[in-house]
């Protein structure tokens, strides 16, 4: 399967809005898990904090779809989250 057929499979199975859920869950927590683990730094802005938090939850997010992550599918949750964002 090509990048492009796999993006196209994506967005059709987007329109089920029960799937779609699913995915922005997955996304929000990423960020919201991110911002529980890292603290800010001294002197670092808050639109600096703001866009490490986001990077962070991005790379954290894409590793879940890694087929090379290291995390065990039965791991439990706040187990594989601290493994995730300890980068």
């Amino acid at each position: 399967m090509t990048t492009k057929e796999a993006i196209d499979h994506l967005r059709t199975a987007l329109q089920d809005e029960s799937y779609r859920i699913g995915w922005q869950a997955n996304i929000a927590m990423a960020f919201k898990d991110n911002w529980a683990v890292n603290s800010r730094k001294n002197g670092e802005s808050e639109v600096e904090y703001v866009h490490r938090i986001a990077n962070g939850a991005a790379d954290a997010f894409l590793e879940q779809l890694s087929p090379t992550r290291q995390i065990p599918d039965d791991m439990p949750g706040m187990l594989a989250v601290k493994m995730i964002h300890k980068k």
